[in-house]
Order: structure tokens, then C-alpha cells, then sequence
């Protein structure tokens, strides 16, 4: 998820136009393709995208990136059941919690809340 807020700042395009006998061919960003699924649009045609589109899409970046944030730290603060407290552990799986994102916080709610591993 961090990799798509990235990509956003830094302006890298995803759009690829080629010229096909009837038209053009794109394809939309993965936030912008969720944007259009939640709104009932089908991201598979061409969006005529407003500056209110934009503003909401910015807010599926913030959100995706708080969830990856809250599943980093509740990794961060995990210590299965005093298994695990060597701070390299900790880091390197604050990391991968925070590239799964909300994978982590399923497994989370099942292993570690429900199987009082934390």
C-alpha cells in the first residue's frame, strides 16, 4: 500500500493509451480502480475523472495507509506470549505486517486477540 501512495506522490503513470481502430486503450490505477468499483462504475471504460474524484481517492490513500500503520504497530507491540522479545523480530515483522496491511489485522484478530497470544 506504501508502494501505491508512492507512486501517487511521485507521478508515476500507469495510464498506457495505444491507438486501436476504434478508440483509445487505458488502464487505471489500483486506488482508482477500487474508487470506481465502490462508486458502481465499471473501471474497465474510460472515467471522466473531477477534482472531487481526486480528493476522494487521496482519502483511500490516507485510510490504506493508516490500516498498514495500525497493523505495523500492533505487530510492533505484540509479544507472543513472551516468545518473542528481540527488537530485530520485532522490526522485521512490524515491516511485513505493514506491507500486508489488512491481512495482518485478520490475522491478527484471530491468532493473536481471540488466542490471547498479545
Amino acid at each position: 500500500m506504501l508502494i501505491l501512495l508512492i507512486n501517487r506522490i511521485l507521478g508515476n503513470n500507469l495510464e498506457k493509451y495505444s491507438n486501436y481502430e476504434n478508440g483509445f486503450n487505458f488502464e487505471n490505477k489500483p486506488m482508482e480502480k477500487i474508487y470506481l468499483i465502490i462508486n458502481g462504475y465499471n473501471p474497465e471504460y474510460m472515467y471522466n475523472w473531477r477534482v472531487i474524484d481526486n480528493i476522494y481517492i487521496f482519502f483511500l490513500y490516507i485510510l490504506a495507509f493508516g490500516i498498514s500503520c495500525a497493523s505495523a504497530y500492533l505487530s510492533f507491540n505484540c509479544n507472543w506470549g513472551g516468545f518473542n522479545n528481540n527488537i530485530i523480530f520485532k522490526v522485521l515483522f512490524s515491516f511485513v505486517s505493514f506491507m500486508l496491511g489488512p491481512i495482518y489485522l485478520i490475522y491478527y484478530f484471530i491468532f493473536n486477540y481471540l488466542g490471547k497470544m498479545c
